[in-house]
């Protein structure tokens, strides 16, 4: 099963779950209204976010990120950079030269991240998002601050990443 599966299954659960808590404490129709009520939501919810991420990858692959003319794209895809609270989503590039995250438009945080891939120290994929989703890559340069982000495989970026981390 495709990570982007995975992600819409399990979105589908869990907001159909806390749904069906809702529906079936405010409206009162019972286990069956609320279990019906819970499955379309559910459905409806990640079917949305879902058809929402095509859209924005679409955009940003026919809008691709301006590169010194050494550099190329090696792996990209949809991330989002965590920054205090806020999970803020747009697409992460890795190129020859660094790593690049660029936000999408519906953020109150629009600022690109780029680290050149010389001063990132450490890379992992071993944290996880609320204690059980394996999807949260950490990055952390030379300064050593740590760079965080939720992205689909993340032990596939590490592969990507490792071999020129801190040697270019």
């Amino acid at each position: 099963m495709k990570p982007e599966t995975k992600s819409s299954v399990l979105l589908a659960v869990v907001y159909g779950s806390f749904m069906f808590f809702w529906f079936w404490m405010t409206i009162g129709g019972g286990v069956t209204g609320a279990a019906f009520a819970a499955v379309f939501s559910g459905l409806l919810f990640a079917t949305l976010c879902r058809l929402f991420v095509i859209f924005m990858n679409q955009r940003f692959k026919n809008n691709p990120p301006q590169l010194d003319a050494d550099e190329t794209i090696v792996y990209s895809g949809p991330a989002n950079c965590m920054r205090g609270l806020e999970g803020v989503g747009g697409y992460l590039y890795l190129t020859s030269q660094r790593l690049l995250f660029r936000p999408h438009a519906i953020n109150f945080q629009r600022e690109q991240l780029s680290i050149p891939l010389p001063t990132v120290i450490n890379v992992s994929a071993t944290e996880k998002t609320w204690g059980f989703l394996s999807n949260r890559l950490v990055v952390t340069d030379n300064s050593t601050k740590r760079h965080a982000f939720i992205v689909h495989g993340p032990k596939i970026w590490v592969q990507k990443i490792e071999p020129d981390a801190g040697s270019i």
